[in-house]
């Protein structure tokens, strides 16, 4: 969600598949540490710890999806 978006001026913009490589050195985003911490702070206050991917998985994509570990 674009209220969610950490990246100062919103997310990067992808072109036919592809972002634009920055001529400067790092990635070329800059952190709105305003909008971390408001993430920070409605993590903190959820209740919700657990994940549950399986039942995610069933909701969104595939109602059969079985969670397989696989064996090493």
């Amino acid at each position: 969600m674009a209220e969610d978006e950490v990246i100062r001026g919103g997310r990067v913009p992808i072109v036919n598949g592809r972002v634009r490589i920055p001529d400067a050195p790092g990635l070329g985003v800059e952190l709105d540490y305003d909008q971390l911490a408001r993430g920070r702070e409605r993590y903190r206050k959820c209740p919700y710890r657990k994940r549950d991917d399986e039942a995610q998985m069933r909701a969104q994509v595939d109602p059969n999806w079985k969670r397989i570990l696989p064996r090493w």
